[in-house]
């Protein structure tokens, strides 16, 4: 299965949240065609590769620093 998750992704996650949060990143991928994406998402090569876990707002700064 092309899903690659980064070793240091879930760096801050909670531990008591990371099994959730993995089973929701396995949801996504299993659901990726029928999923309304908020991202760009190219079906070939269709892979889902998972850099960083955060809220919401710590994503968006993040993505906001390039």
């Amino acid at each position: 299965m092309p899903l690659k998750i980064d070793e240091t992704a879930l760096d801050g996650v909670a531990e008591k949240d990371k099994g959730r949060v993995l089973d929701k990143i396995e949801w996504l991928w299993e659901n990726r065609v029928a999923v309304t994406h908020h991202y760009a998402y190219d079906s070939n090569p269709d892979e889902l590769i998972v850099r960083i876990v955060g809220t919401r707002d710590d994503i968006y700064r993040e993505a906001a620093k390039g």
